[in-house]
């Protein structure tokens, strides 16, 4: 009898085990699936900044994107290069979105007393299924333009794109949930915000990025794989916001008034002076 309730007590224990949730590696360690967000300064982003974008303005004109994927692979990774890539890269060998980018072309933003230069990131992807994972960044910097890796720096960092001064997550533990918040080409989703001095005086920027490889939590059965239009990466320039037609009319309409008034004011004051 005792050895009878001691099979039941193990089966009951057995089947409570495999009805309660278990752990789940946690590779997405910055959800920017909602706006507005925000992930580090941390030790989970290597003290870089990730965010959803703000109501900037990131149409055409506006940005310059300098990377592009080519293809609606599930997993994709590629590198900015005005030399034109091939397998296993993903960019797109155009020199009008996949090109050489220059440092001084990468705008400098101050985030609480820290300079960070800044990146944005164009997500396309189906509205059906927005989300996609950003499963690793590497930054390099060089003194040359038209630099090509010799090997996928997804695996290693190859000797051909120069110095590796950033990457986002060197033991494969760290990714980031982006959502294509805001639809449609050359509107960007989120900024990259990575401490300029780590850029040292090199000339030349090169980043390499890989997508879609995260397959847990949020991302199980593949939810976060590239599925429509191309990822993209770019800079953004300064905008000068010019008055609409009908701002500076009415801003005219309102100084005229101001004179008018004044004028009433002063020609009051004179005939009170002349009648006392």
């Amino acid at each position: 009898m005792r050895n009878v309730l001691r099979i039941l007590m193990a089966v009951m224990i057995g089947g409570l085990w495999m009805i309660a949730p278990h752990p789940v590696e946690a590779l997405i360690t910055c959800d920017l699936s909602t706006a507005p967000s925000t992930c580090g300064p941390s030790a989970d982003t290597n003290f870089a900044i990730y965010r959803t974008v703000d109501t900037q303005p990131t149409g055409t004109g506006v940005i310059d994107p300098f990377l592009r994927s080519n293809t609606n692979q599930n997993q994709i990774s590629m590198y900015n290069t005005a030399t034109a890539n091939s397998a296993p890269f993903n960019s797109q060998a155009d020199n009008s979105f996949t090109k050489d980018l220059l440092l001084a072309n990468v705008p400098i933003v101050t985030i609480n007393g820290v300079a960070y230069r800044q990146f944005l990131v164009d997500s396309n992807q189906n509205n059906s299924n927005p989300l996609i994972s950003l499963d690793n960044i590497k930054v390099f910097v060089s003194n040359t333009g038209g630099n090509t890796a010799n090997t996928d720096p997804a695996t290693t960092n190859p000797s051909g794109l120069g110095t590796l001064i950033y990457q986002l997550d060197g033991n494969k533990d760290n990714g980031i949930l982006i959502k294509d918040i805001n639809p449609g080409s050359g509107v960007g989703d989120i900024f990259i915000d990575i401490p300029s001095s780590l850029f040292d005086s090199f000339s030349n920027v090169y980043m390499w990025t890989g997508w879609g490889g995260e397959t847990t939590g949020a991302c199980a059965g593949g939810l976060c794989v590239n599925n429509d239009g191309f990822e993209e990466v770019a800079t953004q320039h300064a905008v000068t916001v010019v008055p609409e037609p009908t701002t500076l009319l009415l801003v005219g309409t309102m100084l005229a008034g101001i004179g008018a008034w004044a004028r009433r004011r002063q020609l009051a004051g004179r005939r009170n002076l002349v009648g006392a």
